[in-house]
């Protein structure tokens, strides 16, 4: 499963460790070992951070590119692989240009399609909820416009 991981002879013996013998071995037994959050089970402990959606499209959708820089990480082995945040109100919410909307109808395909990428592999996919509050682009306007 894991091939960079070095795999020791058994003293007098000519076969190699099974991976469940070896766990004891390292520096974290658990990292490997698969782990149930709620009703979510996750296959390891290693987490994809967010890196911030990237190769959007001009609508801020994600393209074919997108999908396949996030579906590189779960097929690394990540057990879950997080996107970055994204916008759950485009029109008042919105801190930055690079968040997918999440507010908007033709965002669902694309993302469908990103999850799917993701999830095929094995991986859990998620995104992070994101709305600007009194610094986002819509509050500013709006206090532009009060005075």
């Amino acid at each position: 499963i894991f091939p960079y991981l070095k795999i020791r002879r058994l003293k007098g013996g000519n076969g190699a460790k099974r991976h469940e013998d070896r766990m004891n071995e390292f520096k974290f037994p658990h990292l490997y070992a698969p782990i149930t959050l709620g009703n979510t089970v996750f296959r390891n402990r290693i987490f994809g951070s967010p890196t911030g959606p990237s190769n959007l499209s001009s609508h801020q959708l994600p393209t074919p590119e997108t999908c396949a820089y996030y579906e590189r990480k779960a097929i690394g082995g990540a057990a879950s692989v997080c996107v970055g945040d994204c916008s759950v109100d485009s029109v008042h919410g919105r801190t930055g240009s690079s968040r997918i909307a999440l507010d908007k109808q033709d965002t669902y395909g694309p993302i469908g399609k990103l999850a799917s990428a993701i999830s095929v592999h094995g991986a859990v996919a998620s995104v992070e909820l994101q709305h600007g509050g009194s610094h986002s682009f819509g509050m500013s306007r709006m206090l532009m416009f009060n005075f």
